[in-house]
């Protein structure tokens, strides 16, 4: 009986779409029914200092926001900004300062920042991902404090991207993988500071004095590193306990 109920179901709808006179009636008005412009929205940014404020990614170029948890959107101005696949937004727990990875016109990725509520964005002082990002976490602790990669490596701010340190080193990565590689992925930030935990398709890395150093963890009970790659991470603590997602 399914079949036939569904070819009912079928000439009915059909048939409710035909005039007077048998003939197809074409619509006269279109109405809007949700953001997107015809691609794929992803990415939603929910600000932490209120939750009615969220920003929504769109593949088209267009970054969507919100102020009154989705009753409403409006389109950011693409003089100011646009995005592409991979671009994000990053609250801070400084309502005015915010982060995000905004494309250019070869839709490669680089992060500026906002300092005024996302009216304006403007390039960090040292861009060190310069064949374009690919991911970024900041830290829900402090503003200036984030982690970005590109295809090969990994760099950590403390001061709003005026510098990146790594290691010993100033402005260099912390982690890298060669070139010839098929590349890094960062799936994502666990800030528990002076505790953080990177993690990435290669491993766990874990600095527990905030940032100064880094050490790989590669070998993780269940995990085999060797035939299995993390692609996503998130984590939560409560009390003395730090669980992983992946």
């Amino acid at each position: 009986m399914k079949p036939i109920k569904f070819l009912i179901a079928l000439f009915i709808w059909h048939f409710n779409l035909q005039s007077a006179t048998g003939q197809p009636v074409t619509p006269t008005t279109w109405n809007s029914r949700g953001v997107g412009g015809g691609g794929s929205v992803h990415d939603v940014a929910i600000n932490p200092n209120d939750s009615n404020d969220m920003f929504m990614v769109c593949d088209m170029s267009d970054l969507f926001r919100t102020k009154d948890f989705g009753k409403h959107w409006t389109t950011q101005p693409f003089q100011k900004i646009t995005v592409t696949n991979n671009s994000s937004v990053h609250f801070t727990n400084s309502p005015a300062m915010i982060y995000a990875l905004r494309s250019n016109k070869n839709s490669l990725l680089f992060p500026v920042l906002s300092k005024d509520s996302g009216t304006t964005w403007n390039t960090l002082a040292l861009n060190p991902c310069t064949s374009g990002a690919f991911r970024m976490s900041v830290s829900p602790d402090s503003a200036g404090m984030f982690v970005i990669a590109d295809k090969n490596k990994l760099f950590f701010s403390r001061d709003t991207g005026a510098t990146y340190k790594g290691g010993s080193s100033v402005n260099q990565p912390f982690y890298s993988v060669a070139a010839n590689t098929k590349g890094l992925m960062l799936a994502g930030v666990f800030w528990d500071y002076p505790k953080i935990y990177v993690c990435t398709n290669k491993g766990l890395l874990i600095s527990t004095n905030g940032g100064s150093n880094f050490n790989l963890l590669s070998d993780t009970a269940g995990i085999n590193f060797a035939t299995e790659e993390i692609i996503n991470f998130s984590g939560a603590k409560r009390g003395n306990t730090t669980r992983f997602f992946v």
